[in-house]
């Protein structure tokens, strides 16, 4: 199999064997190029067909899964393993054990009652 990747809009190529590894193509940069639509879709093509190496960003997979970018965070802590068991079925994602959820919560109902404070005078 033949890997592409686009570098300044050129395709490269590699047989697959690691002898040269592709450009890694990234949302990130695709959404940042002045490339015309046309050349969008010719690239968009080639990823859908395989042709080309793309990575999506955590935001970008937070949008196609429909969960949050912290939620994938806390997947990617888990072991090989516990990310299996979690995407086979009826396991669950561990809470946060380091006190982030926590803190950002007490954050939050920090804000709320200075709102209410600052409402009522």
């Amino acid at each position: 199999m033949t890997l592409q990747s686009y570098t300044n809009s050129q395709p490269s190529t590699s047989n697959g064997n690691g002898a040269a590894r592709p450009r890694v193509e990234r949302g990130r940069s695709v959404a940042h190029r002045k490339d015309s639509k046309a050349q969008r879709a010719a690239k968009a093509a080639a990823v859908y067909r395989g042709d080309v190496v793309y990575r999506p960003t955590r935001r970008e997979l937070s949008f196609s899964y429909g969960v949050s970018a912290g939620m994938i965070d806390r997947a990617r802590a888990l072991s090989v393993e516990q990310r299996q068991a979690v995407a086979g079925g009826p396991a669950k994602l561990p809470p946060l054990n380091n006190g982030q959820g926590q803190l950002a919560t007490e954050r939050v109902l920090a804000i709320a009652s200075a709102v209410e404070q600052a409402a009522r005078h």
